[in-house]
C-alpha cells in the first residue's frame, strides 16, 4: 500500500498567498518610487516653507502698524526671498530676519537648488492682512480670478501659492 503522506509535491495554499503578497508589495513600492520623484517633494515642502513665511509676514502686519511683506527674486540658479518691515509714516523699508534663521542675519533666504519662482515680484500685507502689490499699499489690480499667484517651478514641475486679493486667504 502507498503511503501518500510522504509524496510532498507542489505547494500549499498559504505559501503561494505569501508570495503574492510579497510580489504586490515590492510592485506597489516601485511604482510609487517613480510616480514620487524626490524633486517633487523638496518642491512641495518649499511651497508649504513660503507659504508659512508669508503668513508669519501677514500676521506681523496685522500685529503692528507696519506694513510687512517679502520680497520674491528670481535667481541665476536658484530663487530668493526677503522679509521685509515698511512704516510709510518715516516711508522706510527695513530688511528682517526669518524665523528659524539666524536672528543676527537679515538677509535673504534662497530657496533649494534648482527651485525659482516665475517673477519678482513683493507681496505685503496692511493692518487688516489685505495683500497689496508693493509696500507702498497700491492694491491688487488684475490678479486671474481673484487670486495673486507664485509659481515655483523645478525640472518641469510647477506648484503654485496662491493668496486671495480681498482677504489675504493663503490655502
Amino acid at each position: 500500500m502507498a503511503d501518500f503522506r510522504t509524496n510532498k509535491r507542489g505547494f500549499t495554499l498559504i505559501e503561494i498567498i505569501v508570495v503574492l503578497l510579497l510580489i504586490c508589495v515590492v510592485g506597489a513600492a516601485i511604482v510609487m518610487s517613480s510616480v514620487y520623484s524626490p524633486s517633487e517633494y523638496e518642491l512641495t515642502s518649499e511651497m508649504e516653507v513660503t507659504k508659512s513665511r508669508l503668513r508669519y509676514a501677514q500676521v506681523r502686519a496685522m500685529n503692528t502698524n507696519l506694513i510687512w511683506g517679502i520680497d520674491l527674486f528670481v535667481g541665476v540658479k536658484t530663487s530668493y526671498y526677503q522679509l521685509f518691515k515698511y512704516d510709510p509714516a518715516s516711508d522706510t523699508k527695513t530688511n528682517m530676519g526669518l524665523p528659524g534663521n539666524d536672528p543676527n542675519n537679515s538677509g535673504p533666504v534662497y530657496f533649494s537648488d534648482g527651485i525659482k519662482i516665475n517673477e519678482d515680484m513683493t507681496v505685503s500685507f496692511d493692518t487688516w492682512g489685505k495683500p497689496y502689490v508693493d509696500a507702498k499699499a497700491q492694491t491688487l489690480q488684475n490678479e486671474v480670478g481673484g487670486w495673486r499667484t507664485i509659481s515655483l517651478l523645478q525640472s518641469g514641475n510647477t506648484v503654485d501659492i496662491r493668496i486671495r486679493n480681498n482677504t489675504g486667504f493663503i490655502p
